[in-house]
């Protein structure tokens, strides 16, 4: 059971950043290179900003300590491809929040070793996630890199092929999700129940101020719709999470927190796109 488990994780994980590179055609590249300072921005702020973030949470509230685990790995965790959709709801630039998304992902190997030694650095080795840099980095490599590669290889060679297979391969990433999610909620369950209130206190306090630290960076680099760089900042790849916390470092409670996360993410998304669309058909009429 726990060898299918494993498997089926970094399947997941595999799917999600496949479905990344699908995503990347000519538009993707031209606007990329239009608007290529922003995008590195966007993407030093979605390295920097997350993890700040979590360690101040963790300095601010007194969590359990595999809540702190759970939310200092997420926030290491390159862009989930959940962003792009959120993005494509509220009318943004898509080709924009993929960009980053993109770039997020290609970098990821290497910007969660640095923010693990960061961690490790600051928090003592308490809060050392116990994997080899080397390990990490060609393990993130095969989950991140390998499969957005693919995907954008795939997409150039047999675009016609990636158009019929595309919206199957985000079926099954939802439901891998869903997966994923129930399975932590049903084997934890006695700790989700027990610590609700600091998992969820945690989850909203994360959202909330990278949501805003990514609203404000849009509105400073006078973005049309700030809420595209509001996901950037605030959603995370929960696929790459669980696999570094359930099949790299063996530890489920981990992956709770991850758990609620994504539920409150869903909630909070869904309110700012709701929100963006109602304020732009406002600002339009």
């Amino acid at each position: 059971m726990a060898t299918f488990l494993n498997v089926g994780i970094i399947i997941a994980s595999i799917l999600l950043t496949l479905a990344v590179g699908l995503e990347v055609d000519s538009a993707a590249i031209r606007q990329a290179i239009r608007y290529r300072v922003r995008i590195l921005l966007l993407w030093v702020m979605q390295v920097v900003v997350p993890p700040v973030i979590a360690l101040l949470i963790v300095r601010a509230l007194h969590l359990p300590l595999h809540v702190q685990a759970g939310l200092l790995l997420l926030a290491a965790c390159p862009v989930g491809d959940i962003a792009n959709v959120y993005t494509l709801l509220a009318r943004g630039p898509v080709a924009f929040s993929l960009a980053v998304n993109a770039l997020s992902c290609l970098t990821a190997p290497l910007t969660m070793a640095l923010t693990f030694a960061v961690y490790e650095g600051l928090l003592g080795a308490d809060y050392a996630f116990a994997i080899p840099k080397p390990a990490l980095v060609i393990r993130v490599f095969f989950l991140a890199v390998l499969p957005v590669c693919t995907g954008a290889a795939w997409r150039a060679l047999h675009p016609a092929s990636v158009r019929r297979v595309r919206p199957w391969i985000r079926i099954i990433c939802t439901g891998c999700i869903a997966v994923i999610i129930a399975y932590v909620l049903t084997t934890q369950w006695e700790q989700v129940i027990a610590e609700t209130g600091s998992s969820f206190a945690a989850a909203i306090a994360f959202l909330c101020l990278t949501l805003a630290a990514g609203w404000w960076a849009g509105h400073g680099m006078k973005m049309p719709e700030k809420a595209c760089t509001a996901f950037l900042i605030g959603v995370r790849n929960l696929g790459m999470m669980a696999a570094v916390a359930i099949v790299m470092l063996g530890r489920t409670d981990y992956a709770v927190f991850g758990a609620v996360y994504f539920l409150t993410q869903v909630v909070l998304a869904f309110t700012l796109v709701r929100w963006t669309l109602r304020r732009t058909g406002s600002a339009a009429a």
